[in-house]
């Protein structure tokens, strides 16, 4: 049963949950440390928070002022309590935000990935590799709305193009408080030890403008401090998890046979077989999946290597998955990766003098086999006349030149096809010429 919106916070802190044990304000100069406990019961993930779902979490309510001067020590006006518990597959934690009135909650931003910390909103940072510092930053406000990035180094550049479709939030506002719940499956982080730096924030904008730290942070210029994070532990996180994903090199992309290759390293005790299921779906609705499998060995980073043919121009939608060859476990599955493939660049002049020979700078992205058969057809046509007035044909194996021929004044559109055999045409580029009288 859920619990209603009237019971108060107290009553769930007090009655619902077990005391925090946390540090005190004597600690308060040091990152404090949380040892997560695994929950019995399923955690659904709906915003309300459920006294049966959240019995074996821990409990967090130190939360502190934001102030770049620790010194600076002073009681929040807004209560923050978080709680956290795991499963096999993930870790979930929960807040309850106490507002004086749920007409104070500033809550506007709708779209994913929009600016939800200028909102009302709970922040969550993890660092699942406590050796290095990059870390995941995450954050939902009261409508549910989400945003997520991955961060490098201490106050590196934020990565907001990393994006996973499979944590999972949901918040619920009621009069005096809203409650936000969010679940992060293992498989999405690059985890390389059950010892985690974690932070909890909250932007508490309306009325009192304060922001809250779980993790007494430094800092003249935000959260961004990894190395004051608190610290996690208790966490028994199956093994499969210990192979990290390490990134994927899909450039250049070529007209013919592509290799997409995957960098790994096994953190685990024994050698792990791992296969690779690349699904690509094109602009054209064309669709297909690739599978690669390879060992990766104990502390080595190895490479895995799915051979794909791509023939078609336009973006390029592409979707992965890592599994374990034996039992064909998934342990992690990416977001969409989108490219706008192109196989022919061509940079010229757009104006010319009679008489002036310019030349056009070639670029095709072919593969070793499509080499052997690609073809460049040239055609250029005057002042929108359907007649070509030049007709060209040449071999092109990567790079090349081709010298504009003595046209005379006039408006020219110039068409660069790039033809795999006589029939098949991989590609096409259209280039506006304007020549005009010599003086």
């Amino acid at each position: 049963m859920k619990i209603s919106a009237f019971l108060s916070a107290a009553f769930f802190c007090a009655a619902i949950f077990p005391a925090s044990g946390m540090a005190g304000a004597q600690e308060e100069q040091r990152p404090p440390k949380v040892a997560v406990r695994r929950s019995t019961d399923p955690i659904k993930i709906d915003g309300v928070l459920d006294r049966k779902e959240w019995k074996d979490a821990v409990q967090i309510d130190d939360f502190h002022l934001f102030s770049s001067q620790r010194s600076e020590v002073r009681e929040p006006f807004q209560k923050t309590t978080a709680w956290l518990a795991y499963d096999d597959d993930r870790l979930c934690i929960a807040f309850r935000c106490a507002v004086r009135s749920s007409r104070d909650i500033k809550a506007d931003v709708r779209r994913r990935d929009g600016p939800v910390f200028g909102d009302e909103s709970v922040e969550v940072f993890l660092n699942p590799d406590p050796n290095h510092s990059n870390y995941y930053q995450f954050g939902v406000n009261p409508l549910g709305c989400v945003s997520d990035a991955r961060v490098g180094g201490n106050a590196g550049a934020v990565d907001a193009s990393w994006t996973s479709m499979e944590w999972k939030a949901a918040a619920r506002v009621n009069e005096r408080d809203w409650t936000c719940e969010m679940a992060f499956p293992f498989r999405i982080l690059e985890i390389r030890s059950s010892d985690w730096r974690i932070n909890l924030t909250r932007n508490a904008i309306r009325p009192y403008g304060e922001a809250l730290t779980w993790a007494p942070i430094k800092s003249t210029t935000g959260w961004q401090r990894p190395e004051q994070f608190g610290y996690l532990r208790g966490m028994e996180i199956p093994k499969y998890i210990r192979v990290a994903f390490k990134g994927l090199k899909m450039e250049p992309l070529v007209a013919g046979m592509n290799r997409f290759k995957f960098m790994f390293k096994n953190n685990c005790r024994d050698a792990e077989e791992i296969g690779v299921r690349l699904a690509l779906e094109d602009s054209q609705g064309g669709k297909r999946v690739e599978q690669a499998a390879g060992v990766i060995h104990v502390g080595a980073m190895e490479e895995v290597a799915v051979p794909a043919r791509i023939q078609r121009e336009g973006i390029l939608i592409c979707r992965f998955e890592i599994f374990r060859v034996g039992n064909g476990e998934v342990f992690h599955a990416s977001a969409p990766v989108s490219r706008d493939v192109r196989f022919l660049d061509v940079r010229m002049p757009n104006l010319l003098c009679e008489k002036e020979r310019g030349v056009a700078q070639l670029t095709a992205n072919l593969s070793p086999e499509t080499k052997e058969k690609a073809e460049l057809k040239i055609s250029a046509f005057r002042d929108g006349q359907p007649k070509a007035v030049v007709n060209a044909a040449r071999k092109i194996n990567g790079t090349g030149v081709w010298r504009l021929p003595d046209l005379k004044h006039g408006r020219y559109r110039l068409v660069f096809e790039l033809m795999n055999g006589p029939d098949e045409r991989m590609s096409i580029c259209e280039k506006e010429l304007w020549v005009v009288p010599r003086f």
